[in-house]
């Protein structure tokens, strides 16, 4: 399931960690700097798919809407059930990260709290990442990755991709060790041993289908496992080719893919539209602010302009008793 916003700063992939081909070179550095801006909302939803089929059930879909303005994130996360609406969400600001979480229209509950001061500024949110990964700059947060653990190219040339014609590279990767995985608690999709990327000119080079193969590590056994990634659906926003469908599907042990078994659609028809900042703080939702952490005029400035009217009737007071 999704979880949710996107880095605003794009992966820059180093002089130093290249690979030697300047097509996969040039591609990498192109996917790293493809960035969605710093200001937009995004709402995705997830149907719920038959992964035997890739079918989309008749059930009510998840949805999750991402706003971010510079600092500022909001990122929630609607799971439909059979009796009510489960609500999970995300906000960032410059002086904390926070998670709530509500059931219908129940009020927010704060699951947890991070302040700046005690991480030394606030990266993105784990699950902005993973999103990412998905979507809009879903490459960039891997061009770096790639880049440095490089090893060879495979093939490359082209194909047709539903009546497309794209460009694909194949390239090897460097790997960790089943230990080094292990021990480091790295996930398997992290560790791939070999990529292949379809790409198409009429969209920037963006690609428009992603294939990995790695090894998932299991205690007794180590399991090879291939899957991908397909966008269509292709929407031009503020000069931006974007993917209106994403899809994760498996690959077979003869190459084929199977149907999909996770189907994410973009709305991207609020992009442009303003949102208020203060959404992005807990005051908004019901719930006090941490100590330290103002939105505007805070309860301490309230105290002192309290206290300052108590002195000015005291001393008003005074002056009409001295006289």
């Amino acid at each position: 399931m999704l979880c949710a916003a996107f880095s605003a700063v794009p992966a820059v992939v180093s002089a130093q960690s290249k690979p030697h081909d300047p097509l996969l070179s040039g591609l990498l550095h192109k996917w790293a700097s493809y960035s969605a801006g710093d200001r937009y909302s995004v709402n995705i939803t997830s149907p719920e798919i038959d992964p035997e089929t890739g079918r989309v059930l008749d059930t009510k879909p998840g949805k999750v809407s991402i706003k971010r303005d510079g600092q500022y994130f909001v990122v929630v996360s609607i799971l439909s059930g059979r009796s009510n609406k489960h609500h999970y969400m995300m906000i960032s600001n410059p002086g904390y990260q926070a998670r709530l979480e509500r059931y219908s229209n129940d009020p927010w509950v704060l699951k947890s709290l991070v302040l700046s001061t005690d991480r030394g500024g606030l990266p993105p949110l784990d699950e902005a990442d993973r999103l990412q990964w998905r979507t809009l700059k879903w490459l960039a947060n891997k061009s770096d990755k790639l880049s440095q653990n490089f090893s060879r190219v495979i093939d490359q040339g082209s194909a047709t991709i539903e009546g497309a014609e794209v460009k694909f590279i194949e390239f090897e990767l460097k790997t960790l060790s089943r230990e080094e995985v292990l021990s480091r608690r790295i996930y398997s999709s992290d560790n791939p041993s070999r990529v292949k990327i379809y790409y198409a000119p009429q969209y920037n080079d963006f690609p428009v289908r992603y294939e990995s193969c790695y090894q998932v590590h299991e205690p007794d056994k180590s399991i090879p496992v291939c899957n991908g990634v397909r966008f269509s659906g292709w929407q031009t926003v503020q000069g931006m080719a974007l993917p209106s469908l994403v899809e994760v599907f498996s690959i077979d042990d003869k190459g084929n893919a199977k149907p999909a078994s996770q189907r994410d659609e973009f709305d991207y028809s609020q992009w442009e539209v303003p949102w208020d900042r203060k959404e992005a703080y807990l005051t908004h939702y019901g719930l006090p602010e941490p100590e330290g952490v103002q939105t505007g005029w805070g309860w301490w400035w309230l105290v002192c302009g309290g206290v300052l009217l108590c002195a000015a009737v005291a001393l008003i007071a005074r002056r009409r008793a001295s006289v």
